[in-house]
């Protein structure tokens, strides 16, 4: 792994090292407008993990890839003879894909390579855009084939994982390749902890939007983290974190995952002990909109973080289309004329009744007021909505 002098280390511990963006500045290449961030260049295998610039009107120049290449669109996007690749979309070019792109405004890309890539000689000289550059002959193996697969990231189903609170969504496998790498994108929810585990090989992540504690080490949004093989590490993100993580092996958990349910049956059993004050002061968007009384507030935060995951998978459901600005009455108005008498969507009451163990446990206490909410969301779930949405497409 060859990490280059220039880049600076904002945290690092044994075997990871974190770098943020901001404290990076961009380098010019030979060919004009195409600028490299680079956190990781290996010239000699062809390896790369970084940013990179296209101006508007900037081209890579005829290329073909002799490993895979995976993009990330963060701003902008390009486009080559099979289409165009956008905003927030992941284009993946397997060993053999042979195109040039362009960029019609300013693009900025998440890169990481795994081969190197080679020129015509006509080409020139080389800008260095691609780790691993060369000259060879360049003849499409498969032209049939297009040269990349387009990943709209964000609309990728998000699937619970063994960790309560993290959700992920597969962008790659791998499949073809002969290797076991993944690309994916993983939703840590506010409060998600992963339990310690080390890699079996090199592991990358790039935070895309929030915050992640890796190791108690803060990484802020538009930072890489590198983590090397058979080193401990621990996840956890406070208030919610958006990341893009590479594989290229599987994880080996140092301890066991706690499922989903035990671990909230046990956060929700926790607040019995006394009256929660953060539920007292809280007065956010969700209670708002359910207009719940103000004796409701008081609710502590894994109750009030169980009510508000189900009732949003609840509404979705129903098929809801009310807006959020909406108060709990007017809700229920809009929702009149399309009642019927069919039975509730499927899932639903499995869901409501998921809901009504967590707040039960506090229900008893009679310090936590969950109940209150709880019989409100009821209230206004209480009878099924005609729905032109399966719930079974709807990701629990």
């Amino acid at each position: 792994m060859l990490l280059p002098a220039h880049c600076p280390v904002v945290g690092s511990a044994p075997g990871i090292h974190v770098f943020d963006g901001a404290a990076l500045e961009w380098q010019p290449t030979s060919q004009p407008g195409l600028h490299l961030k680079p956190v990781r260049y290996d010239n000699e295998v062809g390896h790369y993990l970084g940013w990179v610039s296209f101006a508007p009107m900037a081209r890579s120049g005829l290329h073909q890839h002799r490993g895979v290449a995976t993009s990330f669109v963060v701003d902008g996007g390009l486009t080559d003879y099979h289409g165009s690749l956008g905003l927030h979309e992941a284009g993946i070019n397997l060993a053999g894909a042979t195109h040039d792109a362009i960029a019609y405004r300013q693009t900025v890309l998440v890169s990481r390579l795994e081969g190197p890539v080679v020129y015509p000689p006509e080409h020139g000289d080389l800008s260095g855009l691609h780790a691993g550059s060369r000259h060879e002959a360049v003849v499409n193996p498969a032209p049939e084939v297009p040269p990349e697969i387009n990943v709209p990231v964000d609309a990728l189903p998000a699937y619970e994982t063994g960790v309560h609170g993290l959700r992920r969504q597969l962008v790659f496998d791998y499949a073809g390749t002969g290797t076991a790498h993944r690309f994916v994108q993983m939703r840590f929810g506010p409060g998600t902890s992963v339990p310690p585990w080390q890699a079996s090989a090199a592991t990358e992540f790039w935070v895309r939007g929030g915050r992640l504690l890796v190791n108690d080490t803060v990484v802020l949004a538009n930072s890489f983290v590198i983590v090397e093989p058979d080193v401990p590490v621990h996840l956890s993100s406070p208030h919610g974190a958006l990341v893009l993580a590479w594989a290229e092996g599987p994880e080996q958990w140092l301890a066991p995952p706690q499922p989903a349910e035990r671990a909230r049956g046990r956060s929700a059993q926790a607040c019995s002990a006394s009256e929660c004050a953060a539920g007292r002061a809280s007065r956010s968007r969700f209670w708002r909109v359910l207009d719940v009384p103000a004796a409701s507030r008081s609710v502590c935060a894994p109750c009030k973080a169980a009510i508000r995951r189900s009732s949003v998978r609840l509404m979705r459901a129903c098929s809801t289309s009310v807006t959020p600005q909406k108060s709990c009455a007017s809700r229920t108005e809009a929702r009149e004329p399309m009642r019927t008498k069919s039975a509730e969507p499927t899932g639903v009451s499995v869901r409501r009744a998921r809901l009504a163990s967590v707040v039960s446990v506090c229900r008893s206490s009679r310090r936590c007021r969950a109940s209150e909410a709880m019989a409100r969301l009821t209230l206004i779930l209480s009878r099924p909505v005609a729905s032109t949405t399966s719930v079974a497409a709807t990701p629990g």
